[in-house]
């Protein structure tokens, strides 16, 4: 009897994916479709690992159109599938780290805002192209290849909400400057814990307030389509842990280009009091203090 109940249990185990048994150091790699063998190469590169290392999963254009249909403008996903992913995953707590390539509207604090929105945690990720791409549609390859490594599907909507946010930080970025659009993103974030209840009225107000206080003016259409975010990302309902330490990397980033001197004057000064203040907000909020 013992024997066949040994049998029985070794069979289901030969029956579970191969991904139910990742664990920190597991890679994978996602590639772009369209790259040809010398293009590989590149990217591989970048990646530091050898061609044939990793399991390599492939990504054509129509997987991301069809995964970003309705978020990314297609004219931010060009008509090629060139961007390409590794990931590995990392122990528990490390959080997110990114590493881009040729990527040109994209930043690495862009992506980790949003693959933290997209429930992905404690993971390294590298994002190469051979030649210079926005980095829109490199999202399908980081969810693919994070969802084959842990065997764990992310949440669509999540995902969805992701692409957005990304999407919307570049367009502020190309206003602001990336620094600044970033750390506005995670303030409305904050704003979690009480969009809640508000009104869609009391939200807007929120969001026009905030916008000031960084000294961004916005216009009704990117109030209206923040409101809308915010309203999904609350849908969510996010671990407030996960977006604390969110918070507590911005913290670090800003306070790194501080000290690197890379912004002056007066701008900075108002920047500055208006981070303090929010990171203080949200510490105090989720610690009952």
């Amino acid at each position: 009897m013992k024997r066949r109940i040994l049998i029985l249990a070794l069979a289901a185990l030969l029956l579970v994916p191969a991904s139910a048994f990742a664990a920190p150091g597991d890679e994978r790699v996602a590639v772009g479709a369209d790259l040809s063998q010398s293009q590989k190469e590149t990217v591989y590169g970048y990646f530091g690992i050898g061609q044939g290392s990793v399991e390599e999963l492939t990504v054509t254009i129509d997987d991301e159109r069809a995964a970003l249909e309705g978020v990314v403008p297609a004219e931010k996903m060009g008509t090629r599938s060139i961007s390409s992913v590794y990931i590995r995953e990392l122990e528990p707590g490390s959080g997110i780290t990114v590493d881009t390539h040729n990527i040109t509207w994209v930043t690495a604090e862009m992506y980790k805002s949003a693959l933290t929105t997209a429930g992905v945690a404690d993971a390294a990720v590298v994002v190469a192209a051979p030649t210079g791409v926005s980095g829109t549609a490199a999202l399908t390859g980081v969810f693919r290849c994070y969802e084959s490594v842990t065997g764990k599907p992310l949440d669509e909507q999540a995902k969805d909400v992701a692409g957005e946010e990304l999407v919307f930080t570049g367009e502020l970025a190309e206003l602001l400057g990336s620094e600044e659009a970033v750390a506005f993103m995670k303030e409305l974030k904050e704003a979690l814990a009480r969009s809640k209840d508000m009104t869609d009225d009391e939200l807007r107000q929120l969001i026009r307030d905030t916008a000031k206080d960084a000294n961004i003016t916005l216009t009704e259409d990117s109030v209206e389509r923040l409101l809308g975010l915010i309203r999904r990302l609350a849908q969510m309902d996010l671990d407030p842990e996960a977006i604390l330490e969110q918070v507590r990397w911005y913290e670090r980033m800003i306070r790194g280009f501080r000290q690197a001197g890379e912004k002056a004057g007066e701008l900075v000064t108002t920047f500055n009091r208006f981070f303090d203040r929010a990171v203080e907000w949200f510490r105090n909020l989720f610690s009952g203090g």
